[in-house]
């Protein structure tokens, strides 16, 4: 079987966690992970995301992350002030940490992907796998909401920024409200979207 392998930047996450499938909203500060973020918006916009040891660690070197992690999009950037961003990711594979090989100016490692291996038809059809593809439905829909919630949290932060912004007219604001708001509407729906294709991959197991 082929392996697939990449040379990604890295954002280690604090008492996070991200899984395939799965979109999340948090915010960054660190430095090195800030520039990770915008190295990953300069090519494809992917990134590994991975669960550090120790939250306290604020410059994590390869023995302080976990070595399963996930190669996630990111689909949604805000700078919320000269230190911080505001970052929305789409879970995508997981993969193994093979080399952390980079840790300034920012993280960057070779990761590889981890194959989903195939279930059986008896354990597809035992009440325990039913039971979790129930649990599986009812929490896709419950990230769902969280990342509409999160989107138009996003969406009412900036329109803040821009009505506090002297040097904008009105006109200027109305405009770039438009702007965000459209957006927000395109990511809502791309939610929506996600949401009825992974209801669907469920029910067909």
């Amino acid at each position: 079987m082929e392996l697939t392998t990449w040379n990604l930047p890295v954002l280690a996450l604090r008492g996070l966690t991200v899984f395939p499938h799965m979109t999340l909203t948090f915010d960054v500060e660190r430095p090195i992970s800030i520039a990770a973020l915008e190295r990953a918006m300069e090519a494809d916009q992917d990134i590994f995301l991975v669960t550090q040891r120790e939250i306290g660690v604020n410059a994590p070197e390869e023995k302080d992350l976990y070595t399963i992690g996930t190669v996630s999009h990111i689909t949604q950037i805000l700078r919320l002030g000269q230190s911080s961003v505001r970052v929305m990711v789409e879970g995508r594979q997981r993969a193994h940490l093979r080399r952390l090989w980079q840790t300034e100016p920012f993280l960057q490692a070779n990761v590889e992907a981890i194959p989903e291996e195939p279930s059986s038809e008896a354990m597809r059809k035992s009440p325990r796998t039913e039971a979790l593809l129930r649990q599986t439905y009812a929490l896709f829909g419950e990230y769902a909401e969280q990342a509409k919630v999160s989107i138009r949290n996003i969406r009412r932060d900036f329109n803040n920024k821009l009505e506090r912004d002297e040097e904008l007219t009105e006109d200027d604001v109305r405009r770039e409200q438009a702007k965000v708001q459209k957006h927000t509407d395109e990511y809502v729906a791309k939610v929506e979207e996600l949401l009825k294709e992974k209801e669907a991959e469920v029910m067909e197991i």
